[in-house]
Order: C-alpha cells, then sequence, then structure tokens
C-alpha cells in the first residue's frame, strides 16, 4: 500500500468473525505466491474492449450477454494456482462459502469490486452490495483534493 495515494475499504454485510478468519487463512497460505501475469495480461485487452457491452443505455440483459461472450473469447478461465489482486480477492470471498459475484475470478477487475458497493452501477453482477467503511488512506493530490481517513477497525469488526 506504499506506492498508492488512496486505498478505501468496503465490507460484505453479512460476514462473520469465522468468514474473516477463512479469508485471512487464505491470505497467509497464498502469502509470497509468485502473481499471475498470464491473467492480467489476459485483461488488458478485455478491458478496453468491455465498455462497448458497459454502456447504461444497452438493455442490462444484452450488456451481460455481451460481456460475458466477450470474457469467453478474450479471458477463458484457465487454472493456475497463482492471482492478479482483483482475482485474489474473488477467491478468497469464494473459499469463505460467500463469494462476492458468481463471475468467474479471472474476469473480475478492481473497478469490477469498486462497483459493486451500496449504491453504485456494478459491472459483473455481486450477490451482495458492499458497505463502504471508510479510507484507509488518502494523500492529497490534484485528483484526491480532500482525504477523510477513516479509523483502523482492524480486529474489531469482521
Amino acid at each position: 500500500m506504499k506506492s498508492t495515494t488512496l486505498t478505501a475499504a468496503f465490507r460484505q454485510p453479512d460476514l462473520t468473525a469465522d468468514d474473516v478468519a477463512k479469508i485471512r487463512t487464505f491470505a497467509y497460505e497464498e502469502q509470497g505466491e509468485k502473481y499471475n501475469f498470464v491473467g492480467i495480461a489476459k485483461q488488458v485487452p478485455y478491458s478496453i474492449t468491455r465498455h462497448a457491452c458497459d454502456l447504461p443505455v444497452i438493455p442490462r440483459h444484452v450488456r451481460r450477454w455481451c460481456m460475458n461472450a466477450l470474457t469467453v473469447v478474450q479471458v477463458t478461465p484457465f487454472s493456475s494456482e497463482r492471482f492478479f489482486c482483483s482475482q485474489f480477492v474473488v477467491k478468497a470471498f469464494n473459499r469463505t462459502g460467500k463469494p462476492l459475484t458468481e463471475t468467474e475470478p479471472e474476469w473480475v477487475n478492481p473497478a469490477d469490486i469498486l462497483h459493486m458497493r451500496e449504491g453504485d452501477i456494478a459491472s459483473v453482477t455481486p450477490i451482495s452490495r458492499l458497505q463502504y467503511v471508510g479510507h484507509l488512506q488518502c494523500q492529497k493530490t490534484p485528483w484526491n483534493t480532500t482525504c477523510d481517513v477513516a479509523e483502523t477497525t482492524q480486529n474489531t469488526k469482521p
């Protein structure tokens, strides 16, 4: 997190302390493993072309069909023990039995997870909306002119 100027935290509303422990265990088990460079490289063309499907004026069922068709062609699922950032998050929640989405982890990018929050228009259909917790870090930049850093609630809530 040292190299970023903004980090926000969101929470899945129905997580229990046991679920959080499962996510933490998964993270510790994967610590030090190699990064999924192939997976992130496959995300690049999809990240560009998916915007054609993502227009809000297109009916939802057509957008979903379009995005699913693109992902099948451009980001075919593959078995790998390596993860890129958003793929790791989706897999961790899948492991708890409380998945964020039914979408393949390889198809999800960080913006997709951000848009799973309450009150937003999600590109990837969330199973339940994420709740905003606060900013963990925020440095003022030309793009972040006001920063309210949330108190760290580590170990107080799941």
